[in-house]
């Protein structure tokens, strides 16, 4: 107890409180626990959620939020990938997609003609599954192709997405887990009526169109999921964790075998399954008012068909046998798992086990996995606890070791040791209440954006959890003891388990070849279905704009010359977040990336590194450094009753930093992580896909150039780090507080802890570079022969820009390239099918006075690199005109301002980042003007004048022995480069 208040004093904390503290350090942590958590949980009752069912039995959950500027609607579907027939794997992930084209209403100018040659279809499809010749399947394949034809003369394009996109609406997506389905999207208050109306009506006989062309999409997906170097590393592991559930047996995306035979069939019988009202559930977060919205509710997802309860797997897994042990070779490094079997977070030890995973990782770092990776023993090791599902749970324990001279044996031992300690109670009652504190703040933080409340929500569908017992989840982590730990790691973590060790290799691709298939023409992409007619009858609330007023809604304060303090309000809870930036980056120092790595291993001259940040999380607060290409500085963290405290100890940390002998061994770990970053490069295609772009971009300043280069990490020593930090100190400093505290009380705490150094020196940040683009076509080739998806970007050079062509960039990338309903997306991947993922916008400068550029992107199976190429170059160089878009567009934009005002923990640096820009006002103003006024005529001088006739540089990464290089070299000067001249 002495011990405690002596460290108390040497950080001058408040006197007040050192006269309450007169008890064991128990009751210490235990009245901080008590004061946060019922401000927690005052927050938490302010965020109440109302659920109940309709008469169709589909569950509703909403949540009002009266401080959020748009609704974040969801609809859930349980299901997900573990229900796929075992013989058509995917097909969830598939239906996922389909449910985006349409139904027997809406993305078609006929549905009666076409549903003819879409009943073929899905005859064909069936025939074609039954089919093994290959010569035989070609036919069919050509036949369905010729049907899919004729059926693209009836279909709307993204009709769906327009609507949506048309209300204001952002964020349209969907994804599907191996438990549940959801879609969902953010949208304008005003346009709630239209939403769930468009939204229910989606599930109201949805049509399968255009089914071949986005099966050729799904490929996409599959091969950039190929391209990935760890997913198969964790798929594998899957098989062998998931013995006999669906879980490992089965893999989301499916098989390459079951994409090349897919059913139609088999998915109506999933949709006529699983999408039924009572296995559907709808979640609305946002700012609206729930009386005023039950009654449509009712009117438009009560009309959903209910239906028969849906099966269910119930496949049950058996206990491992002692240590199983699977070795494989498929990462860039050695990587090694080690997975026990816990039970779903519908269990009554979940919250237990949560704790205990929190004593081996944490935010503040001071977990025991967390001290081994620190402390140089092993180069990475995190508990991971999301590996399960609503069927079985799964804790995971993902370890690197290091690089030279340890075995996967011993490092894996080091991780079991600290299992061990926990089962055997060797960590401090201090520790244990801090942790869980920290938990509860996280808990606290994640409330605060309507858009995470999906997460909570999937909590209430997979778990059968109930919303009272999500915001009581505070008041339950409280009342774990230490006991209770003790006893769940003893209960699961035994000697039962598997050990899945990966050595550096290459895992098989599949490759597959570009099918014969015609493109669709899309003859109707203008056309307006009755349906969506009909939408305009539907009546829309006031349209209100809530623009933040810099003036208003936050504070600015100059403490000093080239010191400056924005302030405001957190309108939430009782976290504060302060953000102290200093005015250079590693632009302009590159060694400030491994100084900031080592500032955050380090301690000062009253604490080492774990003192301080176990006294640190004890308040629950957490420092730690960070670093951009512009900026260098201290991320703040913490509960503003302990504001003095934390500032204090951030002030003694940043003024009497210290690199303790044990400590130096921590410089290794730099070593180390410079050359695993090289290693992850090698394997990675989407990596270096920006090597090479920003090579053909910038020059010799592409950041994967400029960076220090391992030979220069081994170099620095603990002087020279320390040097870089303390002349970052000296430019111009920028603090971003958010809290409830007043600004004056914030400045006063600056001006006494804060201010390690004066006569600061002024900012560059943010550093922009002279554009290295050629003044004739060019493409930059970079071969990867195990790609099985090329990664292609494509640049244009762009001038100075007015203010008038700023802003209607931002018009002209919505109809070009930005979205689902853009020219590039439609064309590329709707239209022809030629990528997963394409898009394109004019990059505008960041400094108003700055230059601008074109930027676009595709990423495509390697043998259709050439057609890719040739299809965007098409859209470059004659921009087809469709200008009955652009009223859709604009309203669009305009109703998206609703939605687009900054959450209030990034408002000042947001309001800072207008001012340096050069605005004089809220840029959101400027926008809503130029929305109202701009025309189509606009955003064709806009492509006239910056796209149209100007050299152009395409930077592929791909497998050159699939790619036509003749042909590739007719688009420009072709350049070969190698890893030298991308990676240094």
């Amino acid at each position: 107890m002495v011990e405690i208040f002596q460290k108390l004093k040497r950080l001058f904390f408040l006197n007040k409180i050192l006269k309450q503290l007169k008890q064991s350090d128990k009751s210490y942590m235990k009245q901080l626990f008590t004061t946060f958590l019922s401000s927690i949980l005052l927050f938490a009752a302010e965020v109440s959620v109302e659920q109940y069912q309709l008469n169709n039995g589909l569950t509703v959950m909403l949540n009002e939020d009266k401080y959020s500027s748009g609704v974040y609607g969801v609809v859930i579907v349980k299901g997900g990938g573990k229900q796929d027939p075992s013989d058509a794997t995917g097909i969830a992930h598939y239906l996922e997609h389909m449910l985006f084209k349409g139904t027997t209403e809406l993305g078609t100018v006929n549905y009666f003609e076409e549903k003819v040659y879409l009943d073929s279809i899905a005859r064909m499809y069936d025939d074609l599954g039954e089919t093994i010749d290959p010569d035989k399947r070609l036919r069919i394949q050509k036949k369905i192709n010729d049907l899919n034809l004729k059926a693209s003369e009836y279909a709307i394009p993204n009709e769906f997405d327009r609507i949506l996109e048309g209300m204001g609406g952002t964020g349209i997506n969907a994804f599907t887990s191996n438990d549940v389905i959801a879609y969902f999207n953010q949208f304008p208050p005003h346009q709630i009526n239209k939403w769930l109306e468009v939204n229910s009506h989606r599930f109201i006989n949805p049509v399968f169109r255009l089914f071949q062309s986005e099966l050729e999409v799904v490929y996409e997906e599959k091969n950039r999921a190929m391209d990935n170097p760890f997913r198969k590393f964790i798929e594998e592991y899957f098989v062998h964790f998931w013995k006999k559930h669906p879980y490992g047996q089965q893999t989301i995306l499916g098989t390459v075998d079951h994409l090349k035979n897919p059913s139609l069939t088999k998915m109506r019988e999933y949709f006529d399954e699983y999408y039924v009202a009572n296995n559907m559930y709808l979640l609305l977060a946002g700012n609206f008012n729930s009386n005023e919205i039950k009654p449509n509710i009712e009117k438009t997802f009560g009309r959903l068909k209910s239906g028969p309860e849906p099966k269910f797997v119930s496949v049950a897994e058996e206990p491992f046998k002692g240590r199983e042990v699977i070795k494989n070779r498929l990462t860039p490094i050695r990587f090694g798992i080690l997975g026990f079997r816990v039970p779903p977070n519908s269990h009554k030890d979940t919250e237990k086990i949560q704790v205990f995973k929190n004593l081996l990782n944490n935010n503040a770092s001071t977990g025991l996995l967390d001290k081994l990776s620190i402390e140089n023993k092993l180069m990475s090791s995190s508990a991971i606890d999301g590996f399960g599902g609503a069927d079985h749970g799964s804790m995971a324990f993902i370890f690197m070791p290091k690089l030279v001279f340890q075995t996967f044996r011993g490092a894996e031992n080091l991780v079991i040791e600290q299992i061990e300690k926990i089962k055997s109670g060797d960590f401090s009652d201090d520790f244990f209440e801090s942790v869980k504190l920290s938990m509860i703040q996280n808990y606290e933080t994640g409330l605060e954006d309507v858009s995470n409340r999906l997460s909570y929500a999937l909590e209430v569908v997979n778990y059968n959890k109930s919303w009272d017992d999500i915001f009581n989840y505070p008041k339950t982590i409280e009342s774990i003891k230490k006991k209770d730990v003790i006893e769940v790691a003893n209960k699961y973590f035994d000697k039962n388990y598997l050990v899945y060790q990966s050595r550096m290799g290459f895992p098989k691709k599949t490759k597959l070849d570009k099918p014969p298939y015609e493109a669709i023409k899309a003859t109707n992409s203008e056309q307006i279905s009755a349906y969506r007619a009909s939408l305009d009858r539907i009546p829309e609330g006031k349209l209100e704009f809530d623009f933040i007023d810099t003036k208003k809604d936050m504070s600015y304060k100059e403490i000093g010359k080239n010191y400056h303090l924005y302030h405001n309000t957190n309108p939430k809870n009782s976290i504060f977040t302060m953000k102290i930036e200093y005015g250079i980056g590693t632009k302009e120092d590159p060694a400030l990336k491994y100084a900031s790595e080592l500032g955050n291993m380090i301690g000062n001259a009253n604490y080492t590194f774990n003192a301080l940040k176990e006294e640190l999380q004890k308040i629950g607060a957490t420092i730690n450094f960070f670093s951009t290409g512009d900026y260098f500085g201290l991320n703040i963290k913490g509960f503003d009753k302990n504001f003095q405290k934390t500032v204090t100890m951030a002030g003694e940390f940043l003024s009497t930093m210290k690199v303790r002998k044990e400590d130096e061994k921590k410089l290794k770990k730099l070593i180390q992580s410079s050359t695993l970053e090289r290693k992850f490069e090698q394997r990675d295609a989407s990596t270096k896909g920006n090597a090479l772009r920003e090579f053909a971009m910038w020059g010799q300043n592409s950041s994967f150039l400029t960076r220090a280069t391992t030979n220069e990490v081994k170099k620095m020593n603990k002087d020279f780090l320390m040097e870089r930090i303390a002349n970052a100190m000296s430019y111009e400093t920028t603090v971003f507080y958010t809290g409830t505290k007043g600004v004056s009380d914030v400045k006063s705490s600056i001006n006494k802890h804060l201010i390690i150094k004066k006569d600061l020196r002024p900012s560059s940040s943010p550093v922009f570079y002279e554009q290295k683009l050629n003044n004739e076509n060019t493409v930059y080739f970079y071969n990867d022969k195990k790609a099985v998806q090329s990664q292609i970007h494509i640049l244009i050079s762009g001038g100075d820009m007015v203010l008038d062509d700023r802003l209607t960039a931002r018009t002209f990338n919505k109809y070009f390239g930005s979205g689902m309903s853009a020219l590039v997306f439609q064309e590329i991947r709707e239209f022809r099918s030629l990528a997963y993922s394409a898009y394109g916008i004019f990059q505008i400068p960041w400094y108003l006075d700055g230059k601008g550029y074109f930027r676009g992107f595709i990423g495509t199976q390697t043998d259709k690199t050439v057609d890719a190429v040739s299809a965007y170059l098409d859209l470059l160089k004659d921009m087809p005109e469709k200008p009955s878009r652009i009223k859709g567009i604009k309203s669009g934009l305009l109703q998206s301002l609703v939605t687009s005002k900054p959450n209030f923990r990034s408002l000042a640096e947001t309001a800072r980042n207008w001012k340096k820009q050069g605005y004089k006002v809220n840029p959101n103003l400027l926008y809503k003007s130029n929305y109202e006024s701009v025309t189509f005529n606009n955003v064709v001088d806009f492509y006239n004048e910056n796209i149209k006739n100007i050299p152009y540089t395409i930077a592929i990464v791909g497998n050159k022995e699939k790619i036509d290089m003749e042909a590739l070299a007719s688009f420009g000067r072709l350049i070969e480069v190698d890893k030298k001249d991308i990676f240094n």
